[in-house]
């Protein structure tokens, strides 16, 4: 697992922008094995490592 939880996330240059905490992690999809949160909008996707770099962390208010 390269990300946990409360991370935030960017999208890397060439992909669809966007900034996401990561909300989970599911070792069963090995394609897309992150929940992630849309800072912006909380809407929810699914994540791959690849095309996504750390750029923080979520405070625990966050989660609440």
């Amino acid at each position: 697992m390269r990300f946990q939880r409360g991370d935030i996330v960017k999208n890397a240059p060439g992909w669809t922008a966007g900034c996401y905490v990561i909300t989970g992690y599911n070792a069963t999809r090995p394609k897309n094995c992150y929940d992630a949160a849309h800072i912006v909008t909380g809407k929810r996707y699914r994540l791959s490592n690849d095309g996504i770099f750390k750029v923080g962390i979520a405070s625990p208010e966050f989660f609440d």
